[in-house]
C-alpha cells in the first residue's frame, strides 16, 4: 500500500491496473456511493490506473 497520489504514481506506473465493476442498487439504477468507495479503495490498496467506463459491471439481460 502506498500512500502517494494517484497521478504521481502514474509518472512510472508501478502497480496493478484496476478495472473496477459499476454497482447497481436493487432498483437498477447505478449506485454511485458504492462504485465511489470500490474505486477509492482500489487507489488506496496502490493501483498504478484506473479504468473506469471500460464496460466491467455492465450487462444485458
Amino acid at each position: 500500500m502506498t500512500s502517494a497520489p494517484l497521478a504521481a504514481r502514474l509518472e512510472v506506473p508501478s502497480g496493478p491496473l484496476f478495472f473496477p465493476v459499476t454497482a447497481y442498487g436493487p432498483d437498477g439504477a447505478v449506485d454511485l456511493d458504492t462504485y465511489r468507495l470500490h474505486v477509492r479503495r482500489g487507489v488506496e490498496a496502490g493501483a498504478a490506473a484506473v479504468f473506469a467506463a471500460c464496460g466491467t459491471g455492465e450487462f444485458t439481460r
